[in-house]
């Protein structure tokens, strides 16, 4: 999906998905034209990133967050704190 497209679903700005992939919140692959297509994993991460925000998560919060091996409960144990 390219950046226009994911901006219009999910109510992001582009200067917001500039910020989460200069950060290393997301990491969308790249076409041969060098346009950034977004997969649903990338969906589901902007999605995830933008709910933080608005509860008032700082983007260091967040990048800590989204680090933690999710195959454990670390993350809902980070949540509960």
């Amino acid at each position: 999906m390219n950046t226009k497209a994911v901006c219009e679903k999910l109510n992001v700005t582009t200067k917001m998905l500039r910020i989460y992939e200069e950060q290393g919140l997301i990491c969308p692959r790249r076409r041969e034209n060098n346009y950034r297509d977004y997969s649903a994993e990338n969906l589901l991460q902007i999605e995830t990133i933008a709910t933080l925000r608005r509860l008032g998560f700082s983007i260091p919060e967040i990048k800590k967050l989204m680090e933690f091996d999710k195959t454990r409960n670390e993350q809902l144990d980070m949540f509960y704190l």
